[in-house]
């Protein structure tokens, strides 16, 4: 093997040992998710039942969050929506500078009771694989 073809084994293999790290089978005993549901409890003033799950994406795993209809505990606005759920749009899980972190922008969703459908981001969070730390912003 000449230089270019040992390089491009050594970035194969590479590549190889990051998506087998980023397997999201591999990486769910690894997520706490503690530090999140504390902040959305925190933020909402409500205690929403989440499910967590880490799933495979077109860009590796991410992290997909749900909670159960939060309609009836959203004061005034059940007057207008028929459905209102704490959620998450986009996100992924990568590595950076050594580390994997999972990126989770979370979202508020809600259905009309015309029937139109709509959301916002809420709020980011970040958690850290390695320290099992949370950022928000």
């Amino acid at each position: 093997m000449d230089e270019k073809q040992v390089a491009g084994e050594l970035v194969r293999i590479a590549k190889g040992l990051v998506s087998e790290e980023l397997d999201a089978g591999k990486l769910t005993p690894e997520f706490n998710s503690r530090g999140l549901e504390s902040e959305i409890k925190k933020r909402a003033g409500i205690d929403p039942k989440l499910d967590f799950e880490i799933k495979p994406g077109r860009r590796g795993p991410y992290v997909a969050i749900n909670s159960k209809n939060l309609v009836d505990s959203s004061g005034v606005f059940k007057e207008v929506f028929t459905d209102v759920r704490i959620s998450n749009f986009g996100g992924s899980i990568g590595e950076k500078d050594g580390k994997i972190i999972a990126w989770i922008p979370v979202h508020i969703d809600w259905k009309h009771k015309g029937g139109g459908t709509n959301g916002a981001e809420w709020f980011t969070a970040w958690f850290d694989f390695g320290t099992k730390k949370w950022t928000f912003r």
